[in-house]
Parts: structure tokens; sequence; C-alpha cells
């Protein structure tokens, strides 16, 4: 495994992961087609935040900040992203349904709040503080939506 241990290469660990779950939620639009608009919108923000983690490269190379290493764990996120990318496989499945979907998509996402992900930089510029909390926030919004849908689906289902 090779060793991550410039900001650089973390900031295009975390771009990557986003870009992953871009693919799961794609493979979920399409697969779901009565949620597309949904999971397609979701698809398109995850996108999004890894444009967003990828500006970071530029705003950290003129910023007093870093990246801890006790906060960060490389391996964390390449077996969160190995997940992800396990997800997109059982999603072609014969069987995977919606609530599958939902459950997955709202455990990512919950996750990635527990786990404090957008954390990883400490930093005393305000420019970057922000961007950290709008993809925070994100994040926080998507896990809002995906378990209103989970709940609405429940509901719908009897379950």
């Amino acid at each position: 495994m090779e060793k991550i241990n410039n900001q650089e290469d973390i900031l295009e660990l975390l771009a990557g992961n986003e870009e992953t779950i871009s693919r799961l939620y794609t493979g979920y639009a399409q697969r779901f087609p009565e949620m597309e608009d949904f999971w397609s919108r979701l698809a398109e923000d995850e996108r999004n935040h890894a444009v967003w983690i990828r500006s970071l490269k530029e705003k950290t190379k003129n910023s007093e900040s870093y990246i801890s290493p006790e906060r960060f764990r490389p391996t964390a996120v390449k077996n969160f992203t190995t997940h992800t990318e396990k997800e997109i496989i059982e999603a072609g499945k014969p069987g995977y349904q919606t609530i599958n979907a939902l459950s997955v998509a709202f455990f990512l996402e919950d996750s990635l709040i527990e786990k404090k992900y957008f954390e990883v930089i400490s930093t005393d510029s305000a420019d970057l503080k922000n961007m950290l909390y709008k993809l925070e926030s994100a994040t926080r919004k998507h896990a809002q939506l995906i378990k209103e849908a989970r709940d609405e689906y429940n509901r719908q289902h009897g379950r």
C-alpha cells in the first residue's frame, strides 16, 4: 500500500471517495427509475463535493493548515471507498431493492458525519473553514433527505 503523507494526496483520496459515492448514486438512479431524480441530484452533489475538495489543494498551499496524522487515517478512507465500490456491485444484482439503496446511502452519509470526515484539516483560514463547513452541511443534508425518503418508503410499504 502506498504511503500517503502529503496534503494533496490526502485531499485527492477524499475527493476520490466522493466520486465513488457519486457512482453508487448514479447506479441507483439507473436501477430505480421511480427515484431517478432523487438519486441523480445526490450523485451530482457528490461530484461537486469532489470538486470542492480538490479546490482545497490550492487553498491549503496559501494558508496555515495541516492534516493531523492522528486525525486522518488513509486506510480508513480507502476501506470506506472499497466498501462503496462493493455496494456498486451489489446494487447491480437481482433482488436489490429500493430499501437496500436507501439504507446503504444513509449508512454512508451518516458514517461520514459520525467520523467527522470533514474535520480532517486544521486551519486558521476562514476560507478553508467555510469550505469544510459547506461540505459537512451538504453531507448532513444528504443524510436527512435519505432518511426522509427511507421513512416514506417504509410508510408506503407497511414497514
